[in-house]
């Protein structure tokens, strides 16, 4: 696999393991990493700080095991260095929920700035900043009150 299809996955991977509530998986793709929200300016690194913060923030919901929600990234921008060893990815999101006898509907949409690494066991983050656009109804998707210009 090229180093853009490679790049590609492991994008995707975190909005699969996200939508599947599988926070063991997502944590794991930051185990030498960190997740910063702006503007708020919140940074989470390492995988245990940020398994404990999705299960305590990300409502799950027993019928189906996953948070309801479907994250769509598109419009996906990979910039190589010359040694093809660091990576620096543009992208989009979109994050959409559909809960039992609900309509879909959008709850959240931004941009994502990555900075990844490669090594001989492949791609991997070093750096995701989140930075929201729209904010809807995130009263069903995340527990209590999210201040998104405070850290968590």
């Amino acid at each position: 696999m090229d180093h853009y299809r490679a790049i590609e996955q492991l994008i995707y991977r975190y909005a699969e393991h996200i939508d599947g509530g599988d926070f063991d998986a997502l944590a794991r793709l930051f185990e030498r990493g960190a997740v910063v929200s702006l503007p708020s300016g919140w940074r989470l690194a390492g995988y245990s700080a940020l398994k404990e913060f999705y299960q305590r923030q990300i409502i799950i919901y027993p019928q189906t095991g996953t948070p309801c929600t479907s994250h769509q990234v598109t419009n996906l921008m990979i910039e190589l260095n010359a040694q093809q060893d660091r990576a620096t990815v543009r992208s989009l999101f979109v994050v959409r929920q559909a809960l039992a006898g609900s309509a879909e509907r959008e709850v959240m949409s931004g941009r994502y700035r990555d900075q990844l690494a490669s090594d001989g066991g492949g791609w991997y983050f070093t750096e995701r900043k989140i930075l929201p656009i729209y904010f809807g109804d995130l009263s069903n998707h995340f527990r209590g009150q999210l201040d998104v210009r405070r850290a968590p």
